[in-house]
């Protein structure tokens, strides 16, 4: 079978290039996959230019080739010119410092109609090669228009722009290069009279896809129930010369996501972690998220970014001891390469800009897959707080000495807290207190009205620890007030410690 198809690829290429099939994809029609062809146009031609010629010898009058049209198959986007120089130029302009990068093709749609009407064409003018039965996408193994473009021109590409040209998955940069041909609706249009259902719709209501009546995926998905029978009916094969080449539209870049993490401190009692707006009007001048943001967009030349942290802490409640995990997803970073001692200028420039309001460690670039470690465990993960309380009536003797022994990883039924109702669905959740301990706080008047005290906390992350110690009107259950047999409040609360062992240190 291989050496029946071998044996006419002379003739198959020569009768692809009477049609007037450009030498690149004629090439690509016999499924020849050896790149150095495609970017050589001359190895084409020493290639088969014997076949030709010998073939031309034996006629009297060899037939005149198109080489003033556009090619019907690729509609000359695989010959040599120097069009693609225009890529490179935009890619330039844009300021990406990434050192790979790959094309992404966007074809017009009847791109596919010429590609299905030269196959079928083939599978009737050489059938024992081109057999519908015999592979499983139905034709010979072909290659693509876009692997034999990117084969032409990915190389050129990368040379001007000094970048490696990289098409595997792990690829972050994409250089969109999108393709146009002015008589693409006119071609597609038969697609109405082979499938009226699919594509009238799309005509009569546009809004509704788009404004696009044909769409490579619909046109892909319509051409793939599709009998040779009946598309013949409506297209020819093999498909007409075009009047026209098709075109390269503005190209567009995009970079994947940059994780940019580290810990913070917070040190203000009025700041928030993300913005407070509510009806519009903003409740506190900053946040931690824009003090470190705004400082690391800027630096990487990202177009946004999202913010994330391990938990999040109330506006009055300080962050200390090596302070909370927090990622920075950067949006389409247009600079990547950043070196350590980079980072740490970062992370001097995002402290000294926030002095006694948040301080910075570890800022570090992560891989995305290092993210989850970010949310992994909040319902397992530990914390410890230190809060200032007071006992509106003192509470019995002993009762505050022996607390910790009343709290050992004891179980807490808590709602959810009338503060947050506004934005957190109504639910019940158990949480756990592992340790606590209280200390009294001496009164400088010698009053009996009130008690101070220190309570240090060991907790399950995710506990309300504002509603354990206040109780909640008793939507947290146990609380410490209950414990304690006397009204307890919260005055000042600090997280000192989260128990999560992310992003690693940087010296």
């Amino acid at each position: 079978m291989r050496e029946n198809q071998e044996s006419q690829h002379d003739s198959i290429f020569e009768c692809l290039t009477e049609i007037g099939c450009c030498e690149r994809c004629s090439l690509r029609y016999i499924g020849v996959k050896d790149t150095s062809l495609y970017k050589n146009l001359s190895l084409i031609q020493d290639k088969f230019r014997k076949a030709s010629s010998a073939e031309d010898e034996n006629v009297e009058n060899p037939p005149k080739r198109k080489k003033s049209c556009p090619c019907i198959a690729c509609l000359d986007l695989l010959r040599d010119t120097e069009d693609y120089k225009t890529i490179c130029d935009a890619v330039k302009a844009m300021g990406y410092d990434a050192k790979s990068f790959t094309c992404a093709l966007s074809l017009p749609p009847s791109l596919q109609l010429r590609e299905k009407s030269v196959l079928f064409f083939l599978s009737q003018r050489f059938p024992v090669v081109y057999s519908l039965s015999d592979f499983p996408n139905g034709f010979y193994n072909y290659v693509t228009l876009k692997d034999a473009w990117k084969w032409t021109y990915g190389t050129k590409i990368a040379e001007i722009l000094n970048k490696k040209n990289d098409n595997s998955p792990s690829q972050d940069f994409f250089v969109e290069v999108n393709i146009t041909y002015s008589d693409d609706e006119k071609e597609c249009s038969c697609l109405l009279q082979m499938h009226a259902d699919i594509f009238e719709r799309r005509s009569k209501y546009p809004h509704k896809y788009g404004g696009e009546v044909f769409t490579r995926k619909s046109v892909e998905a319509a051409l793939a129930d599709t009998s040779q029978e009946l598309f013949q009916q409506y297209y020819p094969c093999p498909p007409e010369t075009p009047l026209v080449p098709a075109g390269y539209a503005p190209v567009s870049c995009y970079h994947n996501s940059l994780f940019v993490a580290g810990r913070y401190n917070k040190y203000s009692r009025i700041l928030s972690q993300t913005p407070w707006v509510i009806d519009g009007e903003r409740r506190v001048e900053s946040s931690v998220q824009e003090l470190i943001s705004e400082i690391i967009v800027k630096a990487f030349k990202a177009q946004g970014s999202k913010f994330s942290a391990s938990g999040r802490e109330d506006v009055d409640v300080r962050t200390l001891g090596k302070g909370r995990p927090f990622a920075v997803e950067l949006l389409d970073p247009h600079r990547v390469h950043v070196s350590p001692q980079e980072l740490k200028d970062l992370q001097h420039e995002i402290n000294n800009n926030a002095i006694g309001r948040i301080a910075i460690r570890d800022l570090q670039i992560v891989p995305k897959e290092e993210l989850c470690k970010l949310k992994y465990g909040e319902e397992e993960k530990k914390k410890r707080y230190t809060a200032l309380c007071v006992a509106l009536t003192p509470p019995p003797p002993g009762a505050l000495e022996s607390l910790s022994e009343k709290v050992n990883d004891l179980v807490l039924h808590q709602k959810t807290p009338i503060r947050v109702l506004h934005r957190r669905p109504l639910a019940e959740r158990l949480r756990t207190v592992h340790a606590a301990t209280a200390e009294v706080v001496p009164s400088e008047g010698g009053s009996s009205e009130s008690v101070h005290f220190i309570l240090k906390l060991r907790t399950q992350a995710g506990t309300y620890v504002k509603e354990f110690v206040h109780g909640d009107f008793g939507r947290t259950e146990p609380s410490l007030g209950s414990l304690l047999g006397v009204e307890v409040d919260v005055l000042a609360l600090d997280v000192e410690e989260i128990e999560l062992d992310w992003p690693k240190e940087v010296e």
